[in-house]
């Protein structure tokens, strides 16, 4: 499963989740962060997740297949991987207001959210396994205003597989030559 695949499924499966009724957040944003078009700090509550590294697992697997309706072989490739993503969560904070959201809250729901059955069957149907999901660790920056604000973040690492195939022309004919040494 190539990066941007690996994202899409991640981020559709973490959205379905969060707007169940039970999380009740249908309009928070799940964005991959470091975007060239991506400007400021998010005026509106948001998650964002960005790749931090790959780790290849054993060595690739081959196989040769047969492929009966081009009537040759595939030849196919597939290595096992973990891939570690970082997420994140802003969101404006009114210190006035008590009842609303922090960022360290949404990331706490997108943790848990990622743990639920729901997640676990829909990624895993699409090849993706939740292997471990790391601490919820608190920062705070300064945003584009001049006023701190929280930046919490955990790690999650995904286990997938990443396969090419090729195509092999089948052997026609063989031809055994034994000779004297």
């Amino acid at each position: 499963m190539l990066d941007n695949e690996l994202i899409i499924t991640i981020r559709a499966a973490l959205l379905e989740r969060l707007a169940a009724p039970s999380y009740g957040l249908g309009t928070l944003q799940v964005k991959q962060s470091y975007q060239p078009t991506q400007q400021g700090v998010p005026s509106v509550a948001g998650l964002f997740l960005f790749k931090l590294h790959d780790k290849r697992i054993g060595s690739p697997q081959r196989k040769e297949e047969w492929n009966e309706i081009l009537e040759q072989f595939d030849y196919v490739e597939s290595e096992q991987l973990e891939t570690t993503f970082q997420f994140s969560a802003r969101a404006p904070q009114d210190p006035a207001n008590d009842s609303e959201l922090t960022p360290a809250d949404y990331l706490k729901a997108a943790a848990r959210a990622l743990q639920s059955d729901p997640v676990l069957i829909s990624l895993r149907s699409a090849g993706v396994g939740v292997l471990r999901i790391g601490d919820i660790r608190s920062g705070y920056s300064n945003n584009d205003e001049g006023e701190f604000q929280q930046e919490p973040t955990f790690d999650v690492t995904f286990t997938h597989r990443n396969t090419t195939t090729d195509t092999l022309a089948p052997v026609v004919s063989r031809e055994v030559i034994i000779n004297r040494v």
